[in-house]
C-alpha cells in the first residue's frame, strides 16, 4: 500500500490572525473617510442598501456594491465609505497575516466577481441570524474557506471580460516590466482604445494605475520585511523614479515608504 502526502504544513501559502467580524448599519449619507487606510484587510459584504468606495487620491472609480455584492480592501488604502441608500447594513471580516502575502489579485480594491464568494457571505448571513457564527472558530474557518474559493476563480472572468485574461495574467506575472498598453491590448486582441476602456470597466483604473498598484503592494512588502531599502524596494519593483514612487507610496498608504521601513 503507498501513502501519497497531500498536505504539507511547511507550504502553507498564508498564515491568517486577528480575524474578527463586525456588523454595520448606517443611514444615507453617512459618510466614513479612512485617511490611512483600513488597519486591517477586509471583506465587505453589502446585506442591504448601497456602499459606494471612493479611491479619489489615487485615481481609481468608485466601486458600488449593492446588496448581495461583496468588496475587498487591503490594509493601509485610503478610501471613503458613503452609504447611499436610506438602510444600509455591511457585514465586515478583517483579519491581518502573519505568514505569507496576499494573493496578488487582492492586492487592489476590487469588487469581488465571484459567484461562490457571495454565496459565502450569504450564508454567513443566514449563520449569524440563527447563532452557528458564534463558535469563535467560525470566521477563522469561513475566512480560509472563502480565499479558496477566490483562489479556484481567480481566472474565471465574466464572459463580459474575459477577454482581458491574456493581459491581466501578464501584468500579475510580469508586473516589473514596463510594456506599453499597446503590448497588453495586442495580447487581448484589441485595439488599445477598446482595450483601455474595458480594462478600466472591470479594474476600475487603467492598465498602468492597475499595474502600479500591484508594484507598490509588492514593494511595501519588502520594504516592512526590513531586508530592502526603500530605493532597493522601488528598483526591485520596477520603479526607475524614486521621488514618483515616494509620491505614489504616500498616496496610496498615507505614509512616506520610510516609516514602514523596519531598523
Amino acid at each position: 500500500m503507498s501513502v501519497k502526502l497531500r498536505y504539507i504544513p511547511e507550504q502553507i501559502a498564508i498564515q491568517l490572525n486577528n480575524v474578527n467580524y463586525v456588523n454595520v448599519q448606517r443611514p444615507q449619507g453617512y459618510q466614513k473617510m479612512a485617511l490611512s487606510g483600513r488597519k486591517q484587510h477586509s471583506f465587505l459584504y453589502t446585506v442591504s442598501g448601497t456602499l459606494k468606495y471612493s479611491f479619489t487620491e489615487i485615481e481609481q472609480t468608485e466601486i458600488l456594491a449593492g446588496s448581495g455584492k461583496l468588496v475587498f480592501i487591503p490594509a493601509g488604502i485610503k478610501h471613503k465609505s458613503t452609504y447611499c441608500d436610506k438602510t444600509n447594513e455591511v457585514y465586515i471580516i478583517r483579519f491581518d497575516i502573519s505568514a505569507g502575502n496576499l494573493p496578488k489579485y487582492l492586492m487592489v480594491p476590487a469588487l469581488i466577481q465571484s459567484e461562490p464568494a457571495e454565496k459565502i457571505f450569504a450564508s454567513i448571513h443566514h449563520d449569524i441570524e440563527s447563532g452557528v457564527a458564534d463558535n469563535p472558530m467560525y470566521f477563522l474557518y469561513r475566512i480560509y474557506e472563502l480565499l479558496y474559493r477566490l483562489s479556484q476563480s481567480a481566472d474565471t472572468l465574466p464572459i463580459k471580460y474575459r477577454k482581458l485574461q491574456k493581459a491581466l495574467k501578464e501584468i500579475h506575472l510580469f508586473y516589473k516590466e514596463n510594456y506599453k498598453v499597446k503590448y497588453y491590448a495586442d495580447l487581448c486582441g484589441l485595439s488599445e482604445s477598446a482595450f483601455r476602456h474595458l480594462f478600466k470597466s472591470y479594474t476600475g483604473m487603467s492598465p498602468i494605475e492597475y499595474r502600479n498598484q500591484i508594484r507598490l503592494q509588492e514593494a511595501r512588502n519588502l520594504i516592512q520585511n526590513g531586508e530592502f531599502s526603500v530605493e532597493e524596494a522601488a528598483l526591485d519593483t520596477g520603479f526607475s523614479n524614486l521621488s514618483f514612487f515616494c509620491r505614489s507610496y504616500k498616496a496610496l498608504f498615507g505614509r512616506s515608504p520610510g516609516k514602514d521601513r523596519i531598523t
